[in-house]
């Protein structure tokens, strides 16, 4: 009886479509169809007739003839047990008189095996197949067989018909694209444009329009913006910014849009990643954009939101398409080569899996280079000179060599000791033994190889010569079998053979940097070396988008400096172009290299470093400043066995950033100021950003430990509204305040931040006073793997090939 009644629900679904299209007749009648009035027939379900003017049929079966119009109505399944849609590429008639044909999504076959497009099945029989997509409780998928073998439906009628039903497909597609978007009528008004059926199409153009709307807003606020640009310098110098980011979050939406036009991955939870990681960036340039007017013309501020407003809407809808993107391939049938990933789910931290709110989603309700060679891409031979790696007061871990434990039911030592402190601030390298979170077995002997591996180009590891490529621990899967030799080599081995060495002296080839990076090749696809010698370099640098794969290899992070002290004061220089170093290339490296702002705490915001560059390393860096010291802009950035110190969100911004074995140093502010290490800039909830420090140290310097109890110290503090920072296995001095966390205002973010402390230790890790805010989690230990390098930057794709030790969870 349940069965019954559902195909008539769906009979009358369909009758109701049919009845839009030709009209509805007052006569028409719904009767049970009796199989008998078709011969031959199969019918595996029931069927019903549509009675009137013409006969309508709707069944959930085969039928080798048809007579009159019809309905046909595919079912892959009995029993629906969801709102899902079907893409209907197997099993469907097209009926042209009483000849049936078999078609694919794209073709129309005759017994005989000719083959036949639409357009010709129209002219030579008098049929069109229109296929109809409705989400309902009860449909999955509805093709539309339309006849005309009484010869008295002219080609016009067919026409409107397939005009009509293209529309209703369209219009249907494109509500389940943008249900899961928290802008659904820009959503859905700017896809009603595209007129396309196909959701590949209507996804790509939700990028495209993303685009358009970015451009034309960026060229109404430069007209908004003429007169106070012209009369304000410092107006003038923000919109310029401003062209420039907005010209960085269309290039993240355009890699958005061709990764997926050409819809190869090996993994879908890796494409899910890459475009989520490159539409945060798109959000994070377009408010960077705005943020660049506060504190130099407010109202300016105001104007360039409002004009922004429907780009930063758009690319916001991108990224919930991106996040729900397995979802919406299973939901239209689209083939793909991998749906899973190997943990049997699409992913995590905003790849759209389905996950607890611990993890960090805040999603409570909604409102390359390839090589192993050796050799550099440009040689120079006179140049060719080995760089002296050593690491100023640089140690081996001797933890890193020892096998990991991959007993299931592991527990990490929760120790409120202290441990001791190195004598050295910062160089030393802490202890990775110190605290592991409980894990799973990451042996690479006991793991098999993945059998995708040899499909993605940057995994291409050699396993008898990369086997020990590193004794300094892990790095991120993006950095290729060459990088990590370069990064790992002592020079007890042989040094790094450098394309341009920098020495203020003259002995090399340039004497600034400047010159240097001038000759990197544009858009290089091999490691370019630079050997900074040493010396304190005082001169603005910029590694530009053009200029990939540089790395930057010092004589030790303080006797190689790059050094500046442009700051927000005097002259309103907005944060963005204040720093020393500016990284934009994918792919930059660094490693023995100091990087400082020397403007001091008087004069706010004095950047060291911005890293705006996707898949960057730093390895035994400083980075000194007071305010803002560390900008880590956007994108996929990992920094380990570094030292940053500074005074205000001396580390802040929206990159998805991992700090391993790193020393935070709190330094001495100004009178009433209070000091924070972090303020994390998420402004969206499904971005996948974050800043995580793991097994590392937060303390303070000689001259701040005298005024830690007037100049309090916190961990971090939201920037924007959904800020994230996970703090893990970490040591705590007793500098930190024992509320642990600041506001940004009185209430601003404090419910949809995410902050958790998970296994720290030190007298300051203890959280028995901490602040009570809805958004500070404790989270399970299944949780904190998600947050741990291995998961959050993906590291498991290659760490277990390269068998080096690595503490993946």
């Amino acid at each position: 009886m349940a069965q019954k009644d559902r195909n008539t629900r769906i009979a009358q679904k369909a009758f109701e479509m049919v009845d839009k299209v030709y009209g509805k007749s007052p006569n028409l009648t719904t009767k049970p169809y009796d199989p008998k009035d078709e011969s031959p027939s199969r019918f595996t379900q029931s069927a019903y007739k549509y009675g009137g003017p013409k006969i309508y049929t709707v069944r959930e079966a085969t039928s080798t003839y048809s007579y009159g119009r019809a309905i046909y109505m595919y079912a892959p399944e009995s029993t629906i047990k969801e709102p899902v849609v079907s893409h209907p590429t197997e099993h469907i008639q097209y009926y042209g008189g009483t000849r049936p044909f078999v078609a694919n999504p794209n073709r129309f076959e005759r017994p005989k095996g000719r083959v036949i497009n639409c357009d010709e099945a129209v002219k030579l029989y008098g049929g069109v197949l229109i296929k109809e997509f409705r989400v309902t409780a009860l449909i999955m998928a509805m093709v539309i067989c339309v006849e005309a073998n009484d010869g008295n439906s002219p080609s016009r009628k067919m026409e409107e018909v397939h005009r009509e039903s293209k529309l209703m497909i369209t219009k249907t597609t494109v509500s389940i694209i943008c249900a899961s978007t928290d802008y659904k009528q820009d959503c859905t008004t700017s896809l009603a444009t595209v007129r396309s059926p196909d959701p590949r199409n209507l996804i790509r153009s939700a990028f495209d329009l993303a685009i358009i709307s970015i451009r034309s807003g960026i060229d109404r606020g430069m007209i908004d913006l003429k007169s106070r640009a012209d009369a304000d310098m410092h107006t003038r110098e923000a919109l310029n910014t401003c062209r420039e980011l907005m010209d960085d979050a269309i290039d993240d939406l355009r890699k958005t849009r061709d990764k997926f036009r050409g819809f190869l991955f090996t993994r879908l939870s890796d494409f899910v990643e890459d475009l989520c990681v490159w539409l945060s960036g798109s959000i994070t340039y377009q408010q960077t954009c705005i943020d660049g007017f506060e504190g130099i013309d407010s109202e300016a501020a105001v104007m360039m939101e409002r004009v922004m407003r429907k780009g930063q809407h758009l690319t916001s809808n991108g990224l919930a398409i991106a996040a729900n993107l397995d979802k919406l391939l299973k939901a239209f049938r689209i083939p793909f080569p991998f749906l899973r990933s190997r943990r049997g789910r699409l992913g995590i931290l905003g790849s759209g899996s389905s996950r607890d709110e611990s993890v960090g989603s805040s999603q409570d309700s909604p409102p390359n280079e390839d090589s192993s060679d050796d050799s550099p891409s440009t040689v120079d031979s006179s140049e060719n000179q080995p760089v002296d790696s050593s690491s100023e007061n640089q140690s081996s871990d001797s933890s890193n060599n020892r096998p990991l434990d991959s007993s299931k039911n592991q527990q990490m030592e929760s120790s409120e000791d202290t441990p001791k402190k190195s004598a050295s601030s910062g160089n030393q390298p802490l202890d990775d033994s110190s605290d592991k979170l409980p894990q799973k077995s990451t042996s690479s002997e006991n793991r098999p190889l993945d059998p995708l591996r040899k499909l993605n180009p940057l995994n291409k590891l050699d396993s008898l010569k990369d086997r020990h490529l590193s004794e300094e621990g892990e790095f991120p899967p993006w950095v290729t079998p060459h990088s990590r030799r370069l990064l790992a080599r002592r020079p007890k081995n042989n040094g790094i053979k450098a394309n341009v060495v920098v020495a203020k002296d003259g002995s090399g080839k340039c004497k600034t940097i400047a010159q240097a990076l001038a000759m990197v090749p544009m858009k290089n696809t091999k490691k370019f070396v630079i050997h900074i010698k040493e010396g304190v370099y005082k001169e603005k640098v910029e590694v530009t988008k053009k200029m990939l794969h540089v790395m930057f290899v010092g004589d030790g992070p303080t006797k190689t400096v790059i050094t500046g002290d442009i700051a927000f004061l005097p002259d309103q220089v907005g944060t963005y172009r204040t720093a020393s170093v500016a990284v934009n290339g994918d792919y930059f490296m660094a490693k023995d290299i100091g990087f400082e702002n020397t403007a001091g705490a008087a004069r706010h915001q004095a950047v060291a470093l911005r890293v705006s560059a996707d898949f960057a390393v730093f390895f035994n860096c400083h980075m000194n400043g007071y305010q803002d010291t560390l900008y880590v802009h956007t994108h996929r950035q990992f920094y380990r066995n570094c030292r940053v110190s500074g005074t205000i969100d001396f580390v802040f911004g929206d990159a998805k950033a991992v700090f391993q074995n790193c020393e935070f140093v709190i330094r001495r502010p100004m009178e009433h100021q209070q000091c924070i290490v972090t303020a994390q800039g998420r402004k969206d909830r499904r971005e996948t950003t974050g800043i995580v420090i793991h097994n590392s140290r937060i303390t303070g310097d000689a001259s701040y430990l005298p005024v830690k109890a007037k100049n309090r110290a916190f961990l971090g503090r939201p920037w924007k509204e959904f800020s994230r920072t996970i703090i893990m296995n970490t040591e705590i001095d007793d500098v930190i305040d024992p509320e642990g966390w600041l506001k940004w205002n009185e209430t601003f973010a404090l419910n949809t931040l995410f902050y958790t402390e998970y296994r720290n230790r030190g007298r300051g890790s203890g959280q028995g006073r901490r602040v009570r805010w809805r958004g500070i989690k404790r989270i399970s230990d299944r949780a904190a793997r998600e947050f741990a390098p291995g998961n959050f930057l993906r590291g498991n794709t290659w760490i277990p090939q390269t068998r080096i030790p690595y503490n993946a969870n």
